[in-house]
């Protein structure tokens, strides 16, 4: 061991400050029950804490079952989504279709109007030779 006013530093350094170390038997009594008091009161907060983890706790099993839920759950929308974009599109031709209908209905009405008048101007044209032979 070094000698000299060195190590005597060294050693007042290391030291523990105990002036603030209880000086009577009340004041450690006093000091005494403070930590046991908060001892008393960090156990029951513990406690607290651990039951509520507990409460907030799931199986395993639980977990697996909620995500395997969820997962069918997803699934199933995908496919209702899937459905759905597949019956606008049916929907979509079925219009076209339905618009391609009409202007065929609507173009053999005028044909049929035309090929009435047709026939109406050659049964007159027809009664018209008539009366001329018979005449």
């Amino acid at each position: 061991m070094p000698s000299g006013p060195e190590s005597k530093e060294e050693s007042e350094s290391t030291e523990l400050d105990v002036s603030w170390y209880p000086t009577s038997t009340e004041e450690l009594h006093e000091l005494l029950t403070f930590y046991r008091q908060q001892s008393i009161v960090y156990k029951n907060e513990r406690t607290e804490y651990e039951n509520i983890m507990k409460s907030l706790k799931m199986s395993n099993e639980q977990k697996h079952k909620l995500e395997w839920a969820v997962h069918e759950k997803t699934q199933h929308n995908e496919d209702l989504k899937k459905q759905l974009s597949d019956t606008h599109i049916l929907l979509y031709h079925e219009k076209n279709t339905n618009i391609k209908l009409s202007a065929d209905v609507k173009a053999l009405r005028a044909e049929a109007a035309e090929l009435r008048q047709n026939k109406e101007h050659l049964l007159s044209l027809l009664q018209s030779a008539n009366d001329s032979i018979h005449e």
